[in-house]
């Protein structure tokens, strides 16, 4: 018994992006990794920055603290004593800053931080995000731009043959006119919403200008309409 053949997944968004402008697709995974960090971030810091208000509103925690200084050996007593004394320690001569008031205070301070960076990131991609989708959408243009036309070739077509049928819709309404009949035996549909066919301002004439004024489609197919009767004369029928 013959195998059936699956479908194809269908590509995501950014995988059909990668495939025209890879540089787009790298800028949005970062743009989205960005996002997606500054919001982890801002969720961490939420509870600590809580934390830090309730503490900071004790008299304990608003006291200013003690800044350390670094160890200063005496110049002239080192120079007695030459080698005879050890290296003094790092932490002499740059003490740790001051204990935080509360715990979490390093921590907030730390996610702070990151959020300003990622927040300064985002600035900087934001021209670069929309100078690549220019050019991605100029390259998906030029590769289906043909595509597009063809489609608004069959518009302007149908356009054109809709026109047509309300150019003999409004003849045969005409006919009954001047035959003096009453046309609401024929239970006739109102078409009136389409303009004037022989004036620029129908609704399908722009469309078909439209198309060949953006070069879809050649000037031979602007119609040449010419209805029996005018849009007035078509709300003023009696019965």
């Amino acid at each position: 018994m013959a195998k059936l053949q699956t479908k194809p997944e269908p590509k995501s968004l950014l995988s059909r992006i990668r495939d025209i402008y890879p540089r787009y697709a790298d800028l949005l995974v970062r743009q989205s990794e960005l996002l997606a960090r500054q919001e982890a971030a801002y969720a961490e810091a939420r509870p600590l920055a809580e934390r830090g208000k309730r503490a900071m509103e004790s008299w304990q925690a608003q006291l200013p603290k003690p800044k350390a200084k670094p160890i200063v050996r005496h110049v002239g007593a080192v120079a007695l004593v030459g080698d005879l004394i050890s290296e003094q320690p790092a932490e002499e001569l740059n003490p740790p800053a001051p204990r935080p008031s509360w715990d979490g205070e390093d921590q907030l301070r730390e996610l702070s931080a990151e959020a300003e960076a990622i927040q300064e990131a985002l600035k900087l991609l934001a021209p670069e995000l929309t100078n690549a989708r220019r050019q991605h959408s100029l390259l998906v243009a030029k590769e289906r731009g043909a595509e597009y036309q063809v489609i608004i070739g069959r518009v302007v077509d149908i356009v054109r043959g809709l026109g047509d049928a309300i150019q003999e819709h409004h003849a045969f309404l005409n006919e009954i006119r001047l035959d003096a009949v009453a046309w609401k035996h024929f239970r006739q549909v109102d078409l009136t919403a389409f303009g004037s066919l022989d004036e620029d301002g129908s609704i399908l004439m722009r469309l078909v200008r439209d198309a060949v004024e953006r070069g879809h489609v050649s000037g031979d197919k602007i119609p040449k309409w010419n209805p029996a009767l005018s849009l007035s004369q078509l709300q003023n029928l009696g019965d």
